[in-house]
């Protein structure tokens, strides 16, 4: 094991040394701060990102379920050209739902 120094170091150099320091727990401790910030933002994000597909996912279930109504009404032909949804889509729903 090392024995420790007995020569003093001068204070200049212990103050700039003292100083680098104090500056690199600065920049840790702001990293860390900017990481944590980061972290909470992507978190939020996800939430928010899952809350909104989910009111999409919603959206068009409950379209589709419109659409269908509006095909046992007046058939596929008709609600195709009255909504523009493509007869195709409609159909594939028809099917889809039974």
């Amino acid at each position: 094991m090392p024995r420790p120094s007995r020569r003093n170091i001068p204070a200049d150099q212990l103050a700039q040394a003292r100083a680098h320091h104090a500056a690199l727990m600065d920049a840790l401790a702001q990293r860390s701060l900017y990481a944590c910030r980061l972290a909470v933002a992507e978190e939020k994000r996800d939430k928010t990102l899952a809350e909104m597909d989910a009111a999409i996912v919603g959206a068009r279930h409950d379209l589709t379920v419109a659409e269908l109504r509006l095909v046992s009404l007046i058939g596929v032909e008709a609600a195709s050209e009255m909504t523009g949804t493509a007869a195709v889509e409609l159909r594939r729903a028809m099917k889809d739902a039974n």
